[in-house]
């Protein structure tokens, strides 16, 4: 693989890793407003896919600390509006993590150091391996070198 193709594929998981980190943005501005519209914590964690307590121990931090956008103002039932919301957003989340996982592998199989992608997804280099390592299907290819066929 050339440089060029290197260069790329570190770029790829750069936009990826940001992508996802506005995914979570908005996961967590979604539940915001959720809550404000009085969407139940029990709620929020069905449209997230996890345990109630997990989503209030996970995401209470961000509603006491953010600042509810009041999309709703006129509407009968806000609460279905902002749970689709949050379920919408979420899904999203989950494309952007995928979109991630596949930069990285994509970045692997252009030889991208692991080094270079942690760098882009803002890991040390052993979470970066820890993380990733186990999700991809990495080749190794054994070849014989020129000269120890001489020996």
């Amino acid at each position: 693989m050339n440089e060029d193709g290197k260069d790329s594929a570190r770029e790829a998981v750069g936009v990826a890793h940001r992508n996802l980190k506005a995914a979570e943005k908005a996961v967590a501005q979604a539940i915001v407003d959720a809550r404000h519209v009085k969407v139940t914590w029990r709620e929020i964690a069905e449209e997230l896919g996890i345990a109630q307590p997990n989503a209030t121990r996970k995401y209470k931090p961000f509603v006491d600390a953010g600042t509810p956008r009041n999309l709703w103002p006129n509407e009968v039932a806000p609460q279905l509006l902002a749970r689709a919301a949050v379920r919408m957003a979420y899904e999203a989340h989950q494309r952007a993590e995928m979109a991630e996982l596949q930069a990285v592998a994509g970045a692997r199989t252009a030889r991208v150091a692991w080094g270079d992608i942690a760098a882009g997804v803002e890991m040390l280099e052993s979470n970066a391996i820890v993380k990733f390592r186990p999700l991809l299907v990495e080749e190794r290819t054994v070849s014989v070198r020129a000269d120890a066929l001489k020996r």
